[in-house]
C-alpha cells in the first residue's frame, strides 16, 4: 500500500478508537445507573476506571456523579478491609509467640518447693535464674519486635505485590482491548476497501462479485458480529442486489462432452440438454435435479426441443437420426432416419408436423404422431428450416438463398435472394408478415412474409452475423456478431437503434425476453450478458462457465434463463426477485406515481402521457397519451383497479378502462382546466377540482354529472373522500378548505386559518381528523382540524421554508412532514408537538410516506436520491440512488414490500425493501453460489 493511504486509515483508525473508548464508557454508565436504581449495585473497579478516564466530569448527571462518589467510597473501602485482614494475620501470629514465652516463663515460678532447707539454695538459684531469664526475656522481646518489623515488611511487599498484580491484569486487559480494537480498525479498513471493490464490480455488470466483495466487508451475523459493522458495505450490497438481474440458481452437470443446445419446456418447469456425449438430459427447473437420461443416439447430439404441448422431446443428432421421446418418463417414441447428415429441425406451432432439414438438398415434413413422412421441400444445400406462427408457411435456407413455401402443398412461393455469401438462418416476425434472415456477408435482410419481397437491409455489423430474432412485438430485431457486438433495428425504417458493446469474444446467440425489456447474448468469452433494450444498457454479466457459451435462453414465462457451454454444463440463472426495477417509456418528466390498492398494477404520469405497467415484471399494460395541446395533471386508479382517470387542462376528465385501454367517458362541466381527480372509497363516483372554484361529483357509468361543490372564491386544488366515503375535503387559492356532506352537498366547515393557499389535504384513517397544507412560500405551517367540529386542533411549527408534503400514520395518532429545508419531521397529530427530526438530504424534501406498519418513512429529494428511515431510532436504513434529475414522488407498495419513486428523468422505478439488515445480508448468502475464490482473492486483495 502506499504510505499516504496507511497514514490517512490510521488516523482514522485513531479517531474511532477513541471514539469506541467513549462510546463503551457511556454505555457503562448507562448500564450502571440502570442496575443501581434496580438493585443498588455499585460499579466495579474496571467500569469505574474506564468512566473516569473517557468521560468528562462537566457532563455528568447528578445521578451518575452520586453513583460514582459512592462507587468510589466502597472501593476505598474495600482495599482498606483487604490491607487490615493481612495486617491481622501478621499481627496475630506475632501475638502467638509472645504469649509461646510468656507460658514458659510463668511455669518457672510455679515449681514446688517440698524441702524448707533448700530455699537459700532455691532463693540463690532463683536469683541466679533470675539474672539469666532477665537477658533471655529482653532478647525475646528484641526478637519479637524485629519478626514484627519483618511481618510488616511482608504486608508492605504483599501489598505492593497485590498492587503490581493488580496493574499487570489491568496492563494485560488493556493489551487485549487495544489488541481487539486494533484488529477491529484492520477489518474496518478492510471493510472499507471491500466496499469501494463491490462498487466497482457492481458499476461494471459484475453484480455478483459485487456482492461477494459487500458481504466479505461485512458480518455474518449483526447479533455476534466477526467483524464491524460498517453502513457503506451494507449500501454497496443493497446496490449489487438490486441491479442483480439474473443469479445462478443450479448447475445442471452430468454430461461427458460439450452441451451444445438447451431448451425450456411451454410451462417453464423443465429443461432439456443436448451433448456431444450422444445424450440428452430432462432437468427439474425448481431444484435443479436430472430426471432422466435420453440415450440411444450414436453419435452428437446437436439439437434437443420440447414439443409446444411439452409432452415430447425432439433431438437431432449426427448419428443422422431425429428421434422422439416421451418427455415424462423419456421412452423412446420415434426414429426418422436420414441417408446424410442432419443440421436442424423444428416442431410446427400445432406440434402436429416436424420439418427436417439435411445435406442431401431436401427439407422433409414428417408426421410427428408416426414418424410418417409428407413431403420433401427440394432446396440445394437446406441447412435451416422453420415454420410461420400459424403453420401454414415453412422457410428454408441455403448457402446462398432462402425459400418460402406453402405446407398444404409443398408449393414455393417465394425466392429470397440478394445475401452475398453464405446464409445460416431466417426467422419469422411473431405474426408472421416479416422474415429476417442473417449471413456470413455481415448483414442481416427483412423480407415480407407473404411475397418475399426485400424490405430492408441492415449494415453495420463488422464481421459474421450469427443470430438474429424478432422483438415480442414484432417492430425490433435484435441481431449479433462475431465482431463482439449485438445490434437493435427498427424493422420498418432499417434504422440502427442501439449498440451493445462489452463482449470480450464472439457472440453466438442471442434471445428477447418474452416482455421485450432485455436481450441476451451468449459468447465465447464464458460469459452471457443481459441488457435493457431501449437504451442499451449493460445490466448483468453472467459468469460461472469455464468455456465458450453457445446457446442461451429465457424461460416462457421471463423467470428463467439457462445457457449452454463446451465446459459440459448447463447454468440455470434465475430473475432477481429483490431487482431494481426501471418504468421507461415517457418522453417528459414523471410527475406522479401510484399503485393500484391490490399492488399488483403501478401507474405513472407525465405531463403527456399515462403508463400502466405490472408490477411484478415492469411490463407495460397500457398507455394513454392526451391529445396535441392538452396536459395531464393528475391521475387515479379506481379502488379495483380496473379504471383510470385523468384531469385535463382542457377542463375535461377522461375515464379509460386499464387493460383494454378502451376510453369509457369523458367528463363534461367545468370552465376551467380540471386540477385534481379522485374515485370515491366505493368506485362508484368520482370528484374533480378546477380553475372554476368548483368542485364535481360525477357518476363513473357512463359519466353522468351529480353534484357541484360551490363555495370557494378562487380555484380548487385538491379534493379527497374520508375513508367511509360521507364527507369530502376541498383546498382552494382563497386559502381556506372546505368540509362537505357527500350525500347532500352540504358545507359542514369552513377550515380557515392559513395564510396562503391551500394546495392539499388528507384524512387520518379514522376519518376523524384532517390536515391541510399550503403551496405558498409565507405560511410555512401543517394544520390539524377536527372533522366533526371543524376545531382546528393543532398548528405544526418549525419548518423553516416551505411545507412540500404531509401524510398521517396508519393508526391517526402521528403525522410527518417534508420541507424545502432539506429536514423530515415528525409530530403528534393532536397536540402538534414535534417528535423528532430527520436530517440528510442534500436538497428540498418533495414527498413523504409512511410504512404501512408505521415502522418506516421513505423522502423523496431534489437531491435525486430516496431515503428510507427507521421512526423510532431515525436512523438511515437505505438511500437508493440512480435516479439523474429530481424525484417528485416516493411510496411504499401496500405490503410494504417495495419503494415506488418517480422522477424528472423520466422514469418510475422500484426499488425491494428489506426489513432488517440481517435480512439484506441472509437473502445475498441465498443468492450467491459461493464465496469469493482464492484466484478472486488474489485478483480483489492485490495491492
Amino acid at each position: 500500500m502506499r504510505k499516504n493511504w496507511y497514514e490517512e486509515y490510521e488516523k482514522q483508525r485513531q479517531q474511532a478508537e477513541e471514539t469506541l473508548e467513549q462510546g463503551l464508557a457511556e454505555y457503562s454508565l448507562k448500564r450502571g445507573i440502570e442496575e443501581w436504581k434496580k438493585s443498588g449495585t455499585l460499579l466495579n473497579e474496571s467500569h469505574f476506571n474506564k468512566i473516569c478516564q473517557w468521560i468528562p466530569e462537566k457532563i455528568f448527571s447528578e445521578e451518575a456523579e452520586e453513583l460514582l462518589v459512592q462507587s468510589e467510597a466502597a472501593l476505598k473501602t474495600q482495599r482498606q478491609k483487604e490491607a487490615h485482614r493481612l495486617q491481622r494475620l501478621v499481627l496475630g501470629s506475632t501475638v502467638f509467640l509472645i504469649l509461646l514465652v510468656i507460658v514458659g516463663f510463668g511455669v518457672l515460678f510455679m515449681m514446688e518447693v517440698k524441702e524448707a532447707d533448700k530455699i537459700a539454695e532455691m532463693v540463690r538459684k532463683a536469683t541466679v535464674t533470675e539474672g539469666i531469664a532477665q537477658p533471655n526475656l529482653k532478647a525475646q522481646v528484641e526478637k519479637n519486635a524485629k519478626l514484627e518489623q519483618a511481618a510488616k515488611k511482608a504486608q508492605q511487599n504483599l501489598n505492593a505485590q497485590v498492587e503490581k498484580n493488580a496493574k499487570l491484569e489491568q496492563s494485560s486487559k488493556k493489551a487485549q482491548y487495544l489488541l481487539q480494537k486494533q484488529k477491529n480498525q484492520t477489518l474496518r479498513t478492510q471493510s472499507l476497501l471491500l466496499s469501494e471493490l463491490a462498487r466497482q464490480q457492481t458499476q461494471a455488470g459484475h453484480q455478483t462479485d459485487g456482492i461477494l466483495l459487500a458481504l466479505e466487508a461485512l458480518p455474518k451475523k449483526l447479533s455476534k458480529p466477526d467483524r464491524p459493522y460498517l453502513f457503506e458495505a451494507k449500501t454497496q450490497l443493497y446496490n449489487a442486489i438490486i441491479k442483480q438481474y439474473l443469479h445462478e440458481e443450479h448447475v445442471l452437470s452430468g454430461h461427458q462432452d460439450v452441451v451444445s443446445h438447451v431448451a425450456f419446456s411451454p410451462d417453464s418447469q423443465r429443461v432439456v440438454t443436448a451433448s456431444w456425449d450422444n445424450t440428452a438430459r430432462l432437468w427439474d427447473v425448481n431444484n435443479g435435479t436430472q430426471i432422466t437420461v435420453l440415450k440411444g443416439h450414436e453419435k452428437r447430439v446437436k439439437q434437443a426441443i420440447f414439443s409446444p404441448e411439452g409432452q415430447r422431446v425432439l433431438t437431432v443428432s449426427d448419428d443422422k437420426t431425429v428421434r422422439l421421446w416421451n418427455a415424462s418418463n423419456g421412452k423412446q417414441l420415434i426414429i426418422i432416419e436420414h441417408k446424410i447428415s442432419l443440421t436442424h429441425a423444428n416442431f410446427s406451432p400445432d406440434g402436429q408436423y416436424i420439418v427436417t432439414t439435411s445435406l442431401d438438398g431436401g427439407a422433409r415434413l414428417w408426421n410427428a404422431n408416426d414418424g410418417k413422412q409428407i413431403l420433401v421441400l427440394w432446396h440445394d444445400w437446406p441447412v435451416y428450416a422453420a415454420f410461420s406462427p400459424d403453420g401454414q408457411f415453412l422457410i428454408t435456407v441455403s448457402e446462398d438463398n432462402a425459400r418460402l413455401w406453402q405446407i398444404n402443398n409443398g408449393q414455393q412461393i417465394a425466392l429470397l435472394e440478394g445475401h452475398q455469401n453464405i446464409i445460416t438462418k431466417a426467422v419469422f416476425s411473431p405474426n408472421g408478415k416479416q422474415v429476417v434472415t442473417i449471413s456470413v456477408d455481415n448483414t442481416a435482410r427483412v423480407w415480407d412474409g407473404n411475397s418475399g419481397k426485400l424490405l430492408t437491409v441492415l449494415k453495420g455489423h463488422e464481421n459474421e452475423v450469427t443470430d438474429a430474432t424478432f422483438s415480442p412485438d414484432g417492430q425490433r430485431v435484435v441481431t449479433v456478431s462475431r465482431d463482439k457486438t449485438a445490434r437493435i433495428w427498427d424493422v420498418n425504417q432499417g434504422i440502427q437503434l442501439a449498440v451493445f458493446k462489452g463482449h470480450e469474444g464472439e457472440i453466438w446467440r442471442v434471445a428477447w425476453s418474452p416482455y421485450g425489456q432485455y436481450i441476451l447474448t451468449s459468447s465465447s468469452d464464458h460469459t452471457l450478458r443481459l441488457w435493457e433494450t431501449n437504451h442499451g444498457q449493460l445490466l448483468s454479466v453472467l459468469k460461472g462457465h469455464k468455456d465458450s457459451v453457445g446457446y442461451a435462453t429465457f424461460s416462457p414465462d421471463g423467470q428463467y434463463v439457462v445457457s449452454a457451454s463446451r465446459d459440459k454444463t448447463a447454468h440455470l440463472w434465475k430473475f432477481n426477485d429483490k431487482r431494481l426495477i426501471t418504468l421507461s417509456g415517457h418522453d417528459k418528466g414523471v410527475k406522479q406515481t401510484v399503485f393500484s390498492s391490490d399492488g399488483q398494477w403501478v401507474m405513472s404520469a407525465s405531463d403527456k402521457m399515462v403508463s400502466v405497467w405490472l408490477a411484478s415484471t415492469g411490463c407495460l399494460l397500457n398507455a394513454f397519451t392526451a391529445d396535441e395541446g392538452v396536459i395531464i395533471n393528475h391521475v387515479s386508479f379506481s379502488p379495483d383497479a380496473q379504471m383510470i382517470a385523468a384531469a385535463l387542462s382542457d377542463k375535461t376528465v377522461s375515464l379509460w378502462e386499464t387493460n383494454s385501454g378502451k376510453q369509457l367517458a369523458t367528463l363534461k362541466g367545468h370552465k376551467g382546466s380540471v386540477n385534481h381527480v379522485d374515485f370515491s372509497p366505493d368506485g362508484k363516483n368520482v370528484v374533480t377540482t378546477s380553475g372554476d372554484k368548483t368542485a364535481r361529483l360525477w357518476e363513473n357509468d357512463g359519466g353522468k354529472p351529480l353534484m357541484v361543490f360551490n363555495g370557494h372564491e378562487g380555484q380548487v386544488n385538491y379534493a379527497a373522500f374520508s375513508p367511509n366515503g360521507k364527507h369530502l375535503i376541498t383546498t382552494s387559492d382563497d386559502k381556506t378548505a372546505r368540509l362537505w356532506e357527500v350525500n347532500s352537498g352540504k358545507q359542514l366547515s369552513l377550515l380557515s386559518g392559513h395564510t396562503d393557499s391551500v394546495n392539499y389535504a388528507t384524512f387520518n384513517s379514522f376519518g376523524t381528523l384532517v390536515l391541510t397544507i399550503t403551496k405558498g412560500w409565507r405560511d410555512k405551517t401543517i394544520r390539524i382540524w377536527e372533522v366533526k367540529t371543524g376545531k382546528q386542533l393543532a398548528v405544526l411549527k418549525g419548518h423553516t421554508e416551505k411545507v412540500n408534503n404531509a401524510t398521517f400514520r396508519s393508526d391517526g395518532y402521528r403525522v410527518v412532514t417534508a420541507s424545502e429545508d432539506k429536514t423530515v419531521r415528525l409530530w403528534v397529530s393532536k397536540s402538534g408537538k414535534q417528535l423528532a427530526q430527520f436530517e440528510g438530504h442534500k436538497d428540498a424534501v418533495t414527498y413523504i410516506d409512511f410504512s404501512p406498519d408505521g415502522q418506516q418513512i421513505v423522502t423523496a429529494s431534489k437531491d435525486k436520491t430516496v431515503r428510507m428511515w427507521n421512526v423510532q431510532s431515525r436512523e438511515v436504513l437505505a438511500i437508493l440512488s440512480g435516479h439523474e434529475d429530481v424525484v417528485t414522488q416516493a411510496r411504499f407498495s401496500p405490503d410494504g414490500q417495495y419503494i415506488l419513486t418517480a422522477s424528472l428523468d423520466k422514469t418510475t422505478r422500484l426499488w425491494p425493501v428489506f426489513s432488517s439488515s440481517q435480512a439484506l445480508i441472509d437473502y445475498a448468502r441465498s443468492i450467491v453460489p459461493h464465496q469469493l475464490t482464492p484466484e478472486q482473492r488474489q485478483q480483489f486483495f492485490k495491492e
